[in-house]
């Protein structure tokens, strides 16, 4: 499965995975580019030139102004790898740092992508609490049908309580599914500051690059404190409607 089709259903696993997807960039700074990946890059620059060289080779057999062309060439590529081997150390740390932008590019993605899908899981949860509304909200009124309110015998009046008290369960329970609705919109719309959030924040992150705080910043960036309490206040919610449905359909209340 790929990171942006994976399944969440919770804040703590988006969280968990974030950590991790943090830690990868941390630990590839600490990775050494070696000679040979080096080389690999240098080698690469050394084909293009040759082939260069190669083209420009055949076309000297119909032009002299082609020889001059090789020589050139032949000359940028002899000084090119000469000061790039006297810049390697610095070719090594920029060989690390594009690795580690275009991974803190990809977290942040992902991050993004989590809570997407943790959002429609909570819209799944939404509809399941609407339908599980309208079936208490069905038994109230099969159950409203089959009473005479005007008959005041001790059979009626006890079934007029069970109702009444069932009834008020369903309007319980109704609320509770209108604020679940509430909460995941607000949950919605904290995605969408989180979004523009995080196509401000590349820009500031820049600075912090400068000034080596790069990777503090990716966490706070990759942070979900904005949406503890708004998924808390709904988990709660759907907690009180999935067992207000149970007690109903064991006949507690």
């Amino acid at each position: 499965m790929s990171e942006e089709t994976k399944r969440f259903t919770s804040l703590a696993e988006i969280e968990e995975q974030n950590n991790k997807n943090i830690l990868a960039v941390k630990e590839l700074s600490k990775v050494q580019i070696t000679p040979l990946q080096r080389n690999i890059a240098i080698g690469t620059l050394g084909v293009i030139s040759l082939g260069s060289i190669s083209v420009m080779a055949i076309s000297a057999l119909t032009t002299t102004a082609a020889l001059g062309g090789i020589a050139l060439i032949g000359g940028v590529f002899y000084y090119g790898i000469s000061y790039l081997k006297k810049m390697d150390p610095i070719f090594r740390q920029k060989m690390i740092r594009y690795q580690q932008e275009a991974m803190e590019k990809e977290a942040k993605k992902h991050a993004v992508s989590y809570l997407e899908s943790y959002l429609q899981y909570k819209e799944e949860q939404v509809i399941e609490a609407k339908r599980k509304r309208d079936k208490i909200g069905g038994i109230v009124r099969n159950l409203k049908g089959k009473i005479n309110f005007d008959d005041k015998s001790p059979a009626t009046l006890k079934k007029i309580e069970m109702y009444e008290t069932l009834k008020k369960a369903s309007d319980l329970n109704s609320e509770d599914v209108d604020r679940t609705i509430e909460q995941k919109n607000a949950f919605a719309k904290k995605l969408e500051e989180y979004k523009t959030m995080q196509e401000f924040t590349e820009e500031v992150g820049a600075a912090f690059e400068v000034i080596g705080e790069a990777n503090e910043k990716l966490k706070e960036r990759l942070s979900l404190a904005a949406f503890n309490q708004i998924d808390k206040d709904f988990n709660e919610t759907m907690v009180s409607i999935e067992n207000r449905a149970k007690d109903v359909e064991k006949g507690n209340i």
